[in-house]
């Protein structure tokens, strides 16, 4: 997979404002500095940006088992 293509699998099925957040923290904003971009706490960024880490980690893990099968 490209970086896009992971990114696009991850967002899959998750709505705004998540796409912005990763879009932001893969640009190297910091936590705050999305929060405030956003007009939003510096907690409600934190809690998404672990959404988004943890569907990742389900998907990678998916992945690993789906390749260990073959």
């Amino acid at each position: 997979y490209t970086i896009a293509e992971i990114i696009e699998i991850v967002l899959k099925g998750l709505e705004a404002p998540y796409p912005e957040i990763l879009q932001r923290r893969l640009q190297g904003q910091s936590e705050q500095e999305i929060a405030d971009a956003m007009d939003c706490g510096r907690e409600r960024v934190r809690y998404r940006l672990r959404r988004i880490q943890e569907r990742l980690q389900y998907l990678l893990r998916e992945e690993s088992r789906s390749v260990q099968k073959q």
